[in-house]
């Protein structure tokens, strides 16, 4: 990835697995209101069995597609699409997220406005328009402690650890990969994302790598993204779970001292265990919700299997 001319102004890579109707309503809504041209699409489908490479090959003929023969993560995923990526700018987009009128193009002048900014995110929306996240700060003890225990919620207004919709926008810690505009230039010199990431943390990695290269990493508010949130997760929710977990232990194994990741992973076990007795217990006691209970407590039970 070190060519100097480009053949296109926008590449835009997309990671799928069994999102087939939300990959179409992404695709479409990337035809629809990107303008940047010429434009190329990268598709990368880890194992789909819903039908959604055989869609993107026939609605969408004008985007590359690989078709991954097993589910190799989504960090790897996109790693491939870098590869085949051949313009300046490159925005990771996820295929439950939707772009609105402007929202690439917008991207692609903050990176322009902005020479030593290596990736620029939007504010990120629910699918009803509410706000969803934006910046937010690198992990730390602290808020991954009141994250595990639930405490966190009353803070920033309900958003933490995101920054709260009225935040001003500018230079930030990270920003979310659900729609991440990157420099090539700065993609190449830190690296892609880290492939030990099956999923999750790993827009935040790169974020605090390219921190560590003097790059600046910018939210922009003024750009909007739809983002339907999980939609892949939610087909193998306690794996997922177990993932998130384990990805946030990866970061600090990497990137704090060894007493804070030796810590945060006694937390997360406490945490784990705690939540484990308190849903089976509440799955005896209430009858009616019974199956909902008893499947959070298995999701808890994996968590706290991978953290050991």
């Amino acid at each position: 990835m070190t060519v100097n001319s480009f053949s296109a102004a926008l590449s835009i890579v997309i990671v799928s697995w069994n999102t087939r109707e939300l990959l179409r309503a992404c695709l479409q809504s990337v035809f629809d209101t990107v303008r940047a041209a010429p434009l190329q699409v990268i598709v990368v489908d880890n194992a789909s069995t819903d039908g959604s490479p055989l869609m993107v090959q026939r609605q969408f003929p004008m985007a590359q597609l690989i078709a991954n023969p097993t589910n190799v993560g989504f960090a790897r995923a996109n790693n491939q699409g870098f590869a085949k990526c051949a313009a300046k700018y490159i925005l990771l987009l996820n295929s439950d997220a939707q772009l609105l009128p402007g929202t690439a193009d917008g991207l692609i002048q903050e990176l322009e406005d902005y020479s030593n900014a290596a990736a620029v995110g939007p504010m990120i929306l629910n699918r009803d328009g509410t706000y969803q996240a934006g910046g937010a700060d690198f992990p730390n003890l602290r808020n991954e402690t009141l994250l595990a225990f639930g405490v966190a919620r009353g803070l920033r207004r309900g958003y933490y650890p995101s920054y709260p919709p009225d935040a001003s926008g500018g230079n930030v810690d990270w920003v979310g990969g659900a729609c991440l505009a990157l420099r090539r230039h700065a993609l190449e010199q830190i690296g892609g994302l880290d492939e030990r990431y099956f999923m999750y943390t790993e827009e935040t990695d790169w974020c605090f790598r390219a921190r560590q290269a003097q790059w600046q990493i910018r939210y922009s508010p003024a750009q909007r993204v739809l983002h339907y949130g999980g939609a892949s997760a939610a087909q193998a929710s306690a794996a997922m779970k177990s993932e998130l977990y384990k990805s946030k232990l990866l970061f600090f194994e990497k990137h704090r001292a060894r007493w804070q990741y030796a810590a945060l992973k006694g937390i997360f076990v406490a945490s784990a265990l705690g939540k484990m007795v308190l849903y089976s217990v509440a799955a005896k006691l209430q009858q009616a919700d019974k199956a909902r209970y008893e499947k959070q407590a298995a999701s808890f039970r994996q968590v706290y299997r991978a953290c050991r």
